[in-house]
């Protein structure tokens, strides 16, 4: 697993620190990641937030692609 700008990268998790959000700005992270074959999960889920903030929670997303988009993206569709 690799991050930009670079960040701490310990088992599942990256961190950043020190980082700043220009007042009505962004900022952008990267993580790039790999998945072991065969996945023997049917769901991949990914979360940012930020530290000490509780879990949201999060849809059952389907990797194969045959779950209603909607349910995976907050309800935030492209069609919305």
């Amino acid at each position: 697993m690799s991050s930009s700008p670079s960040g701490t990268n310990v088992g599942q998790t990256t961190t950043w620190t020190s980082l700043a959000v220009p007042a009505n700005g962004t900022l952008a992270v990267t993580v790039t990641a790999s998945v072991d074959t065969p996945v023997t999960v049917s769901a991949v889920t990914n979360l940012a937030k930020p530290s000490g903030t509780p879990d949201p929670e999060l849809p059952e997303c389907d990797v194969r692609g045959d779950a209603d988009a909607g349910e995976c993206d907050g309800g935030q569709g492209a069609d919305e």
